[in-house]
């Protein structure tokens, strides 16, 4: 009974952590090939895909949420499942940056996709002008207020919009 209890909970978070709804379509079977490291080669399919984010993805990205030192810039990675064991990120079809309302401001958020089309960064960033940083150091609730800041706006751009792209798989 132990044991079932134990693979039960192993089970809900195993799903829970890949949430990510990715349609996939392909474009155009075995339109690339790439030399392998062994000297033969693979032959890769283009697909489309399109990814929504759902709350459990928002969750990961506001628990992996880091801020770069000195910087008011806030930034997390969200990794994509993908079966195939060689993928290159043909195109991003969708926009680089989205634009998020937040209060009476409008605040950006960079989407980046790595080369292989298997992690997706979001980043945005504050104003730092008037952030005194070595003093801040002392004063963690002022970090504290960017980082709830950040987390939803970055959990607006998720869901605001569906992100798109080509990749190249096998």
């Amino acid at each position: 009974m132990k044991a079932l209890s134990i693979f039960m909970v192993t089970l809900f978070f195993t799903l829970s952590s890949q949430a990510v709804i990715v349609q996939s379509k392909v474009l155009r079977s075995r339109a690339f090939s790439k030399k392998l490291q062994n000297g033969i080669y693979a032959s890769l399919d283009l697909k489309r895909k399109k990814v929504k984010f759902t709350k459990a993805d928002i969750n990961i990205c506001q628990a992996k949420l880091s801020r770069e030192k000195r910087t008011l810039k806030y930034s997390c990675q969200i990794y994509l499942p993908s079966k195939s064991t060689l993928s290159i990120l043909n195109a991003q079809e969708s926009p680089n940056s989205v634009a998020v309302k937040y209060g009476n401001l409008v605040k950006v958020v960079d989407v980046k996709i790595s080369k292989d089309g298997k992690v997706i960064d979001f980043a945005t960033e504050f104003d730092n002008s008037a952030v005194d940083f070595d003093f801040a150091e002392f004063n963690s609730e002022v970090f504290k207020v960017f980082n709830e800041a950040a987390e939803r706006i970055i959990a607006k751009a998720m869901t605001n919009q569906s992100l798109q792209i080509t990749t190249l798989e096998n």
